[in-house]
């Protein structure tokens, strides 16, 4: 979504939640498919929703729904029929927020009554249940209610309103840099988008080659200004690129390189060596190590569940043979 679309499409969004909160009945979509490329901003267009949502309406409660956290907890493969998906979806439910707790059950009775904002991210990622994800999906839309999902390419748009994340245009990125920098830091940042497309020259003017929006997309735009923000202690490629009297190449890896130790430079969590220097290696490996652990401890968490009800379930067989009587003797 770009420029005055961008405006228009994001009214639709809050236009439908408006009329979605006062239940207000209406003709107009309640179902949008956000589709974009990786970093393009369609997590930070979902927080937005959920924000808004809190803020500003009574009767709405998001309900966000990770994709990739519904295949990783699901055990077995629903039939491919609207009553079989909505029992894998409840048990889904169940396991997320626990067996028949107050959640659950607000959540529940939130979808029976339309007040819950169903927040699919991540469609690409539903691999081998991507068919009954689809189902889901299309009942909760044909049923009314409010459904907005995100994925990197489009696929089913039947009752949904699709729309396009798109890059920043060179004012937004100009308006962005000036917040973020300050005006000597747009200079720089000016100076670095220039040549850029120098150095691509004849490639970057055609009519459908997007390569020199590269720093259109957002993420990519946020590690150019880390690159580009004034420290103390500035590195060596930053030094060597920033100015703009520098005529040297210019050298996208020392962008990624710089970007990511900037951004994992948090104080007070960085490592740092006998001259102070920071070690932003240590905190990626950390963070990596601790992304490692917590994944194995979920599937162990999900492991022992399973364990403990089968042993209920031949607990209660054996009550069952038995009477009871042995097991009360024990």
């Amino acid at each position: 979504m770009g420029s005055s679309e961008q405006k228009t499409s994001w009214n639709l969004i809050v236009n439908a939640l408006e009329r979605y909160n006062k239940a207000t009945p209406s003709c107009s979509p309640n179902a949008f498919w956000v589709i974009g490329a990786p970093g393009s901003g369609k997590n930070c267009l979902m927080c937005r929703v959920i924000m808004d949502s809190v803020s500003r309406f009574d009767n709405l409660v998001p309900l966000r729904l990770p994709i990739m956290d519904l295949v990783k907890r699901t055990d077995q493969m629903p039939e491919r029929d609207q009553s079989s998906v909505q029992t894998w979806f409840d048990k889904y439910m169940r396991i997320l927020f626990g067996e028949d707790t107050p959640r659950y059950k607000m959540m529940k009775m939130a979808i029976a009554m339309r007040r819950a904002l169903l927040l699919f991210e991540g469609l690409d990622a539903a691999g081998s249940v991507t068919e009954a994800v689809k189902l889901l999906i299309q009942g909760f839309v044909k049923d009314g209610h409010f459904v907005l999902m995100t994925s990197r390419t489009a696929g089913i748009a039947e009752h949904l309103v699709v729309m396009e994340m798109q890059f920043l245009t060179d004012e937004q990125k100009r308006a962005i840099a000036n917040q973020r920098l300050g005006p000597q830091g747009l200079q720089s940042f000016n100076a670095f988008i220039k040549k850029i497309r120098g150095e691509r020259g004849e490639e970057a003017n055609g009519p459908e080659d997007r390569s020199e929006d590269i720093f259109g997309n957002p993420m990519m735009l946020s590690m150019l200004l880390c690159y580009l923000s004034p420290k103390e202690n500035e590195m060596p490629e930053r030094k060597r690129s920033s100015t703009s009297e520098d005529n040297s190449k210019v050298d996208l890896m020392a962008v990624y390189r710089v970007s990511v130790s900037v951004m994992c430079a948090c104080p007070g969590t960085v490592e740092r060596g006998s001259r102070g220097a920071a070690k932003p290696w240590r905190l990626k490996r950390m963070l990596l190590q601790q992304q490692a652990d917590r994944h194995i401890k979920e599937d162990l968490l999900i492991e022992c569940s399973r364990v403990l009800e089968r042993a209920a379930m031949n607990m209660q067989a054996f009550m069952v043979r038995t009477g009871g009587d042995e097991l009360t003797a024990i």
